[in-house]
């Protein structure tokens, strides 16, 4: 039996000192975003202005686009200094085969 799965997977980092915020992985179809459009609009409206495509590779060695990315500055809380937020949005899609033995009991 296999299961296929769509995520949106999202990764925030601080461009400016150099480390990650977060990664999220949420289920697609719990989400408003069923394409890239979609995925590319909301990023515009939560993330700032996109700054590039993302990509993957496939066994036949395609270029599949996967998402987005975006970049924003941001002011911290405590300092109110500003930095550079770049996140990533990308629709991944997982495939999960689960195989079954049934075995008799004598």
């Amino acid at each position: 039996m296999t299961t296929e799965y769509k995520l949106l997977v999202t990764a925030s980092v601080n461009i400016t000192e150099n480390y990650m915020l977060d990664e999220q992985r949420t289920p697609l179809k719990d989400t408003i975003i069923t394409n890239l459009k979609d995925l590319y609009k909301y990023g515009l409206k939560n993330y700032g202005k996109c700054t590039g495509k993302q990509f993957r590779i496939n066994k036949y060695k395609e270029s599949i686009h996967i998402g987005y990315t975006f970049e924003k500055k941001c002011v911290y809380e405590d300092t109110k200094e500003t930095y550079v937020l770049a996140t990533w949005l990308s629709i991944e899609h997982y495939k999960e085969t689960i195989e079954r033995e049934y075995f008799m009991v004598s």
